[in-house]
């Protein structure tokens, strides 16, 4: 694996970031959801066509956030909102009843198993799109190392290579491994065969097994 000297964020700006992103979607879900809900009531349709909304804006959460907890913590967001401003007497809380919390522990559940079941989905689309494009960066490498006519123009031509993919920030395949991808290679002969290995050596990229 090739050294780089390329410097990626810190774990923690990155964590930082991921939770205010995902806070602004929560924000804006649950905004847009209570706004269906309003919008119902100015046209006289009963609120109750808001709770297909709610579950559209859990879907669209799990999806957009890290995690399929804040779909579920916006279900419930949703629920006692719902409760709270739309649900007579207004401004206060009923759930106290015993079909109220039965209709809040189920709400709960479904909206926590469709957060987990969208997220997982969608964090495997995402692998896959990274191992897509990770095995194309391979496929021109492969292609490129097989047409270069010396062992010098292969060099240059990975070089060149590791230089466009530093440059536009790709992470390497090896990310997608553990941090471990072989390669075989053949030589003509002892000689080189000994050149090849003293060279990888010296840039540390020879796993001895």
């Amino acid at each position: 694996m090739a050294a780089s000297s390329r410097r990626f964020p810190p774990r923690s700006s990155l964590s930082a970031r991921h939770v205010l992103r995902n806070l602004v979607a929560f924000a804006l879900l649950y905004g847009a959801g209570l706004a269906a809900v309003w919008g119902f009531s100015l046209l006289g349709v009963s609120t109750l066509v808001a709770f297909p909304v709610f579950v559209l804006g859990v879907l669209i959460a799990s999806l957009e956030t890290d995690s399929g907890l804040w779909g579920a913590a916006l279900g419930v967001a949703y629920l006692l909102s719902y409760d709270f401003l739309f649900t007579a007497p207004l401004f206060t809380l009923k759930v106290l009843s015993r079909t109220d919390v039965a209709a809040l522990a189920i709400f709960l559940v479904v909206s926590l198993i469709m957060g987990v079941i969208t997220h997982r989905m969608s964090r495997q689309v995402q692998a896959a799109e990274r191992t897509a494009c990770a095995l194309g960066r391979l496929n021109r490498l492969s292609v490129g190392l097989l047409e270069s006519s010396t062992p010098q123009a292969a060099c240059s031509f990975a070089q060149e290579f590791l230089t466009r993919v530093e440059a536009h920030g790709a992470r390497p395949l090896s990310d997608l491994t553990g941090g471990i991808h072989l390669h075989t290679i053949r030589c003509p002969d002892e000689k080189t065969f000994q050149r090849v290995e003293r060279s990888l050596q010296n840039e540390n990229i020879l796993l001895k097994m």
